[in-house]
Parts: structure tokens; sequence; C-alpha cells
């Protein structure tokens, strides 16, 4: 940043607004939650309950808007995808194998 003719580095801080990272996983056509689904985003760690719904909280140093989830469940294929937060849940769904 420039100020009247001087520069200054700025360092952005995020303000734990991201902090929380919540979705759910259905099947495929997406008519069915599916619980049990193991997760990892960001090194954090979760399992899908009762109606496939996850949160994953994210420590203040790593928060960001786009991040990656991988989730396994047995009978169905690995669930790898990228995403971006825009402020709600997010949905994934998988296919079985």
């Amino acid at each position: 940043m420039t100020l009247n003719g001087k520069s200054t580095p700025l360092k952005v801080l995020p303000d734990g607004s991201l902090e929380k990272v919540s979705g759910q996983i259905l099947n495929e056509d997406g008519t069915e939650p599916l619980p049990g689904v193991s997760l990892l985003i960001l090194n954090q760690r979760d399992t899908t309950d009762e109606f496939g719904k996850f949160e994953v909280t994210i420590p203040l140093d790593m928060q960001r808007l786009n991040y990656s989830i991988s989730g396994q469940k047995e009978g169905y294929l690995t669930l790898s995808q990228n995403f971006t937060l825009d402020g709600g849940p997010v949905e994934f769904r998988m296919q079985k194998k």
C-alpha cells in the first residue's frame, strides 16, 4: 500500500468469521443424507451425524475461503473436492462403488 509516496506492508489477519466449515454429505442423487462419512478438511477430522451433517473448526491461522475436502464411507467412492466458502453450509454428494 502506498501512502503519501511511501509504501508500507500490511498484514491481513483473519477475523474469525471463517472459523467453522459446516455442511452435509448426501447420496449421489441428493435424496438421502449419508451418516458416518469420515471427513478431513485442513487436517481437521469429523464424521457426519445421522443427518449427514458435519462441522469442522478451523484454527485462526489456517482460515481462508478455499478448501479441499476428503471423505470416505464403506460402499462409496472417495470424495475429494475443492470448494469455496460463501458464508453458508456446503453440500457434497458421494457416489456408490
